[in-house]
């Protein structure tokens, strides 16, 4: 096994626990694709959301653009609703606010926050 498939294995065993913490679900395809479009992002900071990444994810997983950002975008609010909100201040040491990050902010701070941990 190369180093290289290594560090994509850490990295999305990582992914998957951080979302786990934030009591998201692996069995909701939109966490799949939280979990793809996180890994992109890592492996390339400088690459946009809506161009780029989740064009790719859609295609991956044979969606289009706008039902992949729609699925992530609905899996954040179920965690907001749920006590993976708690979680979510804990973790991104953030002042509580009555609305969720929306899809992008969401996706910037899984990876600022996955980055720092390597």
């Amino acid at each position: 096994m190369s180093k290289m498939t290594n560090q994509a294995e850490i990295r999305f065993y990582k992914i998957r626990r951080l979302l786990r913490k934030l009591k998201i679900a692996d069995y909701y395809d939109a966490s799949q694709y939280l979990e793809v479009a996180v890994l992109m992002l890592m492996k390339n900071k400088s690459l946009k959301i809506l161009q780029d990444v989740y064009p790719t994810v859609a295609e991956r997983f044979g969606k289009n653009s706008a039902v992949v950002r729609g699925n992530i975008e609905m899996l954040i609010w179920y965690m907001w609703d749920t006590e993976g909100r708690e979680e979510y201040f804990k973790i991104f040491n953030k002042r509580k606010t009555l609305l969720p990050p929306d899809d992008l902010q969401f996706l910037r701070m899984l990876t600022e926050y996955l980055s720092r941990e390597e």
